[in-house]
């Protein structure tokens, strides 16, 4: 029996868009930085494919410095469809800097930067709990609990 253990995303990622990329974008090659923000994209989205088909199109996969797509969003939100929750710790666990900005009244692009652990404030990102407790420094207010 095989000890080492690879975990896999459930959702279509980089696997799929290198497999469909061909189709909608013939000669293009993915990074290994946009295999990353794919599978981000995979996971925040559940399937990369839930994106249409001209975002995945104009993208430039091959960077390896940033990578930016536009969109027409749904919502984003923070707990019920909590697509912003999510991208923002898929953000933390991948180590990748998102910046959203608008685009027009119906896209919203998303730009997406890599980043190691360490490095200085430009270059690192921080881990989820790194990231929880700097806030938890920083915020002053008291957090809402109704039961009080």
């Amino acid at each position: 029996m095989d000890t080492e253990t690879v975990t896999k995303s459930t959702y279509a990622g980089a696997d799929w868009l290198e497999a469909h990329l061909q189709y909608l974008r013939p000669g293009t090659t993915i990074s290994e930085f946009g295999k990353r923000v794919a599978d981000l994209l995979g996971e925040l989205f559940y399937g990369i494919y839930h994106l249409d088909n001209s975002t995945l199109k104009r993208a430039d996969w091959s960077s390896e410095t940033y990578i930016e797509i536009s969109f027409r969003p749904n919502g984003l939100s923070t707990y019920d469809y909590d697509t912003l929750s999510r991208l923002v710790f898929l953000a933390h666990h991948l180590a990748i800097r998102v910046q959203a900005n608008p685009c027009n009244m119906q896209y919203l692009e998303l730009m997406f930067h890599p980043r190691s652990r360490e490095g200085g404030y430009s270059q690192r990102h921080p881990f989820l709990d790194e990231a929880v407790a700097n806030f938890h420094k920083q915020v002053k207010l008291p957090e809402f609990d109704e039961s009080i």
